[in-house]
């Protein structure tokens, strides 16, 4: 008669009865609480050495590097993906630099995208975010708001971030913030009513500087995690619809006193500098924090166009493969893409709108063949979804 097995952990060999747990594996081995506890303790400290191992040059994409990605997802924008680029490489550059040189700091730089609705500015910073693998936290600054109004508070940003990470603090430390629709904290005209976009204004110099901020009170608990947003990278984006009034002046172009021969020198988003956004309404503390302004064009037809076709993720590509799962090779003629673009063109919204257009022109087709077993070409060539006769099978 056999003796039955003594249960004992197989690192530190104490018996059952001797801890208060024992945890068997899936080789039958067990391994005891105490052990347990102590593994965790070790991994913990291993997660912290290499947390704290500094940053070097080799670790992070030059600024070239980024472009070169970008280049690959983002049609034009030429001005606005080498300037993000080059902040982005410079902000972990400083890091670095601020690590080794405790004497000598770099400030930090925070930047200003201006840009038309759907020209890019998000798809950018996600794009580069994603390259770098750091987090990255889009935010509306209208859902924020000063202490006391309705609205969201300002540290809700940082909360943000730091879910990003899972709350691994000293990563969102090191993490990217972008702030949309700036423009519209600009300054009220209405004299009788409470400001609150200068109110947020006044609140964001705090947060986008080198603070140490306790999230406790957003997060509405006690011992919230803490976090310090000097290595934080802020950038702001806005339409700033209507500034284009406060750059198109008229000049003279000729010579003598009594020249009448006055012309319009149209201007645009590149034209803007510190001083127009003081004119738009922004705070002259609040501007002076964003030493950096760049900008997107408005996309145009063929913009559009080269968008639905070029890029390494564009909108053809993942429709074609979206149908390749139910063994149908589609076509899209040239006149279904022009008229895609024109019907994105009218609702105004920029590339935004492409992905609404290819829906409509695709849902009845996509459910049609949905339960199509047999491989199949299939030609699109009318924009009316309706009329699937008119779309040719071969």
């Amino acid at each position: 008669m056999s003796r039955p097995k003594i249960k004992k952990c197989a690192l530190c060999g104490k018996k059952e009865g001797e801890v208060s747990v024992l945890v068997v594996g899936s080789t039958g081995q067990y391994i005891c609480s105490d052990c347990i506890q102590s593994c965790e303790e070790i991994l913990y400290n291993i997660k912290e050495q290499n947390e704290d191992e500094e940053l070097s040059l080799n670790d992070i994409c030059s600024a070239k590097d980024i472009k070169l990605n970008l280049d690959k997802y983002i049609i034009g924008q030429e001005y606005a993906k080498k300037t993000l680029s080059t902040l982005v490489y410079n902000h972990y550059k400083r890091i670095i630099f601020n690590k080794k040189n405790n004497d000598k700091i770099i400030n930090k730089s925070n930047a200003l995208i201006l840009g038309p609705t759907g020209s890019g500015k998000t798809y950018i910073l996600k794009t580069i975010a994603k390259q770098l693998n750091v987090p990255l936290t889009i935010v509306d600054s209208t859902s924020f708001s000063e202490t006391g109004y309705a609205g969201q508070d300002l540290e809700n940003m940082l909360v943000q971030l730091c879910e990003e990470t899972d709350f691994d603090i000293k990563r969102a430390e090191k993490g990217i913030i972008f702030i949309d629709e700036v423009d519209k904290l600009a300054k009220n005209t209405d004299k009788n009513s409470k400001d609150i976009g200068v109110g947020v204004q006044q609140g964001l110099l705090k947060i986008i500087e080198d603070s140490t901020i306790d999230l406790s009170n957003a997060m509405k608990i006690n011992d919230g995690p803490i976090i310090n947003t000097r290595d934080i990278l802020f950038i702001f984006g806005g339409a700033f619809e209507g500034i284009e009034e406060l750059l198109n002046t008229k000049e003279n172009n000729s010579i003598g006193f009594n020249s009448k021969n006055i012309v319009q020198i149209k201007k645009s988003y590149k034209d803007v500098t510190a001083k127009h956004l003081l004119k738009y309404g922004l705070q002259k503390e609040f501007v002076g924090r964003i030493p950096i302004i760049t900008y997107t064009n408005e996309l145009t037809k063929q913009d559009l166009k080269d968008i639905l076709t070029k890029p390494k993720n564009n909108l053809v590509e993942q429709y074609k493969n979206l149908m390749k799962m139910n063994n149908v090779d589609i076509t899209f003629s040239n006149n279904v893409l022009d008229g895609i673009v024109d019907k994105a063109i009218k609702k105004g919204l920029g590339a935004r709108a492409l992905r609404t257009e290819m829906e409509k022109v695709m849902e009845k087709i996509m459910f049609d063949y949905s339960d199509n077993k047999k491989q199949k070409k299939l030609i699109i060539n009318d924009i009316d979804n309706n009329k699937l006769k008119k779309q040719k099978e071969l």
